[in-house]
């Protein structure tokens, strides 16, 4: 690729309205949590970049990250569905030390609607949906971060169809289960249970030498309207 081309796609996925990391800039304010964003914003000029340099769509930007990261971060479907039919590598991982691949990023901002649908598109194309990063998060893990319960359980249907692992452990040892037990999502746990069943399997121990439910015990989420409840109600 031509030294130049390089540089200047280099620059485009950094210098497109989005910082990565959770801190964007929206005019003048710095936001720190979730990546922001303006929709579509220089998803032309992305393309432009590509149609231009096609020996290497994969190019990372100063964060390690990919344009199909970017744009499945940021919310840029029209950008990820270009990416892909140039044919984008699914399953590179971010050298930014996290790890991450698209399908990380687009689940954890699975709240974004075009986010969303980029997961939807990666899992459709073959991404793999059980890769883990640095700290053993897969997938599975990273839909909790979506807060409609009818949007995350579809994801996680559509994750499992694909050969997901939905009792898979990260590093500390925690399933999604335990996941859910520690940001006391009572109604998420009733929800998979009902859906998935003994698939869901409730037994499995962390690094704590815990359960989902001796977890949650000792988190005191206990009595008869609580995440224990959600556990062990059959």
């Amino acid at each position: 690729m031509n030294k130049m081309k390089k540089f200047l796609l280099q620059a485009l996925f950094i210098k497109i309205g989005v910082v990565f990391l959770g801190i964007a800039i929206i005019g003048t304010r710095y936001i720190v949590g979730k990546v922001w964003f303006t929709p579509q914003a220089g998803s032309r000029k992305v393309k432009k970049a590509i149609e231009q340099a096609t020996d290497d769509v994969d190019i990372r930007n100063e964060f390690g990250q990919t344009g199909l990261m970017y744009a499945a971060g940021n919310a840029q479907l029209e950008t990820a569905q270009f990416l892909i039919k140039k044919g984008a590598n699914l399953d590179l991982v971010s050298d930014d030390g996290d790890g991450n691949t698209a399908l990380h990023i687009a689940c954890f901002n699975g709240d974004f609607p075009q986010s969303y649908k980029i997961a939807e598109l990666l899992i459709e194309k073959g991404a793999n949906v059980n890769a883990k990063n640095s700290r053993g998060q897969h997938s599975i893990h990273y839909i909790l971060e979506i807060d409609n319960l009818v949007e995350r359980l579809s994801l996680m249907k559509k994750l499992k169809k694909a050969g997901a692992n939905i009792n898979v452990q990260n590093n500390e040892g925690n399933t999604m289960l335990h996941l859910a037990v520690g940001m006391r999502d009572k109604a998420w746990i009733q929800i998979v249970r009902k859906e998935f069943g003994a698939a869901l399997r409730t037994n499995i121990k962390n690094k704590n030498n815990e359960t989902p439910i001796e977890f949650a015990n000792r988190l005191g989420f206990t009595g008869e309207d609580s995440v224990v409840s959600a556990l062990t109600k059959r």
